[in-house]
């Protein structure tokens, strides 16, 4: 599959956050968190709201369904690894070196690219209730479908 007939902004903003900060792999919560808080906090001369995911209220909060089909689309073009979870019915996912390397070459501007690398490292250093509960204070309308006992 040729990556650049679906590798967008969006993408590349999903590449970016699972290529930065100290965590190898990320869970889906911490993916779709992390570029939820991008998606409502990046400010706009960085990347147009157009060129950003759109979220729903869902199970665990802000949830966009293009970000599960944008990882396995990555996976099968080999830019995205994924690896089972022992005990969990959930996949942990990272870059793989061809996704390393495509990531020298992406759009996405310095700024942007550093905010998702600190979004990383944010939500990679909390648990996920305490995360869950964080995104839930600071948006609740995220959260009134929510299965998590807030």
């Amino acid at each position: 599959m040729d990556a650049k007939q679906f590798i967008g902004p969006r993408q590349e903003q999903l590449l970016a956050l699972l290529g930065s900060g100290n965590a190898a792999e990320l869970d889906p919560v911490r993916i779709m968190k992390g570029l939820f808080v991008f998606t409502k906090e990046a400010p706009e001369l960085w990347v147009p709201a157009e060129h950003r995911y759109e979220f729903v209220a869902y199970d665990y909060g802000p949830c966009s369904f293009e970000v599960y089909r944008d990882l396995d689309r990555l996976e099968a073009a080999g830019y995205v690894v994924s690896s089972e979870t022992p005990w969990r019915s959930w996949k942990t996912y990272r870059l793989s070196d061809k996704g390393r390397e495509f990531l020298r070459g992406v759009s996405l501007g310095a700024e942007a690219r550093e905010y998702l690398r600190r979004i990383h490292d944010f939500v990679t250093s909390l648990s996920f209730d305490r995360l869950l509960r964080v995104i839930y204070q600071k948006y609740p309308d995220f959260a009134v479908n929510s299965v998590f006992n807030r």
